[in-house]
């Protein structure tokens, strides 16, 4: 098993990249709906780095089995900051205005023809308005990962220290209140 700070310092430089990858996606996409010309090799080369992005995000997930009962996203997001989750569940409503709205710029630009400057602006805030959902959300999940091997083990009341999935102590049976809550669904 790889030790605990090796795995952390592996994911610190995922999640800055994560985070720039965001960023930048961000950048592209605002400027692409302000009509500057974005050419396509820069935003499709941040679609093919959703790739290894995301089978590191499903590999993270596929290790960590939420209790029965538990919102799998707050299971795994917890340790961080409620505005994170809710921040991917905007974009992703987002997202889905975006596309609707790229379909109708699309279909009523026929005249422009495909191909033309107005199409690729089009393409380019349409497909990064989705890239950005799967890079928040991947930051999300790796800065939560981080979060949890860097910080201490959580303890009940009583000084024992407790795994960060458990809710209550397994030596005393006390509930451990703190900092990584997720709810229960039923």
């Amino acid at each position: 098993m790889i030790p605990r700070w090796v795995f952390a310092a592996l994911m610190a430089p995922i999640t800055v990249a994560a985070l720039l990858g965001f960023l930048a996606t961000l950048a592209i996409h605002v400027a692409a709906h302000l009509h500057v010309i974005v050419p396509r090799e820069q935003w499709q080369a941040f679609a093919y780095g959703l790739f290894p992005l995301w089978v590191t995000v499903v590999l993270i997930s596929i290790t960590e089995r939420p209790p029965n009962n538990v919102h799998f996203w707050d299971f795994l997001l917890r340790g961080t900051p409620r505005w994170m989750g809710r921040t991917a569940v905007w974009l992703l409503v987002y997202a889905g205005i975006n596309m609707l709205l790229m379909i109708a710029a699309l279909m009523s630009g026929g005249l422009r023809g495909l191909g033309s400057e107005w199409d690729a602006e089009v393409q380019a805030w349409g497909v990064t308005g989705h890239l950005l959902v799967f890079y928040w959300t991947g930051f999300s999940v790796f800065y939560a990962k981080l979060v949890r091997l860097t910080h201490h083990a959580p303890r009940c009341p009583n000084g024992h220290a407790v795994d960060a999935d458990h809710r209550y102590c397994t030596k005393c049976g006390a509930k451990v209140e703190g900092f990584f809550e997720y709810e229960d669904v039923g």
